[in-house]
């Protein structure tokens, strides 16, 4: 079955140059490397500019500290959120047989960028050394917000541009409409890639799922137990019954680790209500 796959996060001044570590394949030795990255892999990073005289950025923090100086952004704080990283791709290899995977990353920019704005991306790190190519595009959104100001002249209110990365993020809702409004944009691609796109569900709800499930065969096991007078078949059915155990108490014990990660993680991409693949 095919998915649409995105995920997104909050990168605070402090995660930029390990966010462009990765996603420029800056690594130092082998042993940096996370495994699932071909060494010899293809990956490219593109960086958008603001106008045509304007200098490739040295790094990828230049390259936001430009997008932010250009869109005359106030009001940042130490710790703040500067910019957002996506990560989107689809989950079924087969479709990059019918449509370039670089013409699809680049209409999910401009998808994006209908929703943050134009003029908002900052780079687009194409990743064709894992198992399934995917790209991590870098914004800076913004919005403009009415500020109260006070001092000895007097005292008034203006209009700023500020940073609004906390409200793509800030629930559980939001991320999940982020999921809707992805999965809506990748069916128009249904017959253009030869596939069939399905919306994903929650990891836990995968979990509950199974669970009932296997509550239910349980429960046809034992009603075949009381009706059994053969030993032989008795035990074979007992010894179901004991399995099936042993998978729904390791199912429950699944559940609880993914409720307790989202406790103690607040950045995991995990976490951001999309189906279970993992890029680094």
């Amino acid at each position: 079955m095919a998915f649409g796959i995105i995920r997104v996060r909050r990168i605070s001044e402090g995660k930029i140059n390990s966010t462009e570590k990765h996603n420029d394949r800056l690594y130092q030795n082998e042993s940096e490397r996370p495994e699932n990255v071909k060494s010899n892999g293809k990956h490219t990073t593109f960086y958008e500019h603001l106008d045509s005289s304007e200098q490739k950025p040295g790094t990828l923090k230049d390259a936001i500290m430009q997008k932010i100086k250009a869109k005359n952004v106030k009001g940042i704080r130490k710790n703040s959120a500067v910019a957002l990283e996506y990560v989107v791709t689809i989950n079924d290899p087969k479709v990059w047989n019918n449509y370039s995977p670089r013409g699809f990353f680049n209409d999910a920019k401009k998808w994006l960028e209908e929703r943050h704005g134009k003029d908002c991306i900052v780079s687009i790190s194409e990743h064709y050394d894992e198992s399934n190519p995917h790209a991590h595009i870098i914004l800076v959104p913004t919005k403009k917000k009415s500020v109260k100001w006070k001092n000895a002249k007097g005292s008034g209110e203006r209009i700023e541009t500020r940073l609004n990365t906390r409200e793509f993020t800030q629930n559980r809702n939001v991320l999940r409409k982020l999921q809707d409004d992805y999965f809506k944009f990748i069916k128009r691609y249904e017959k253009k890639m030869g596939v069939k796109f399905y919306r994903g569900t929650l990891a836990e709800h995968q979990q509950k799922a199974y669970s009932l499930q296997t509550n239910h065969k349980l429960g046809e096991i034992r009603s075949k137990l009381s009706d059994l007078s053969n030993e032989k078949e008795f035990y074979k059915a007992k010894l179901k019954e004991i399995r099936l155990k042993q998978i729904q108490a390791l199912n429950q014990d699944r559940e609880k680790a993914i409720l307790e990660k989202k406790r103690n993680s607040k950045n995991n991409w995990q976490n951001k209500g999309s189906k279970g693949v993992n890029f680094h």
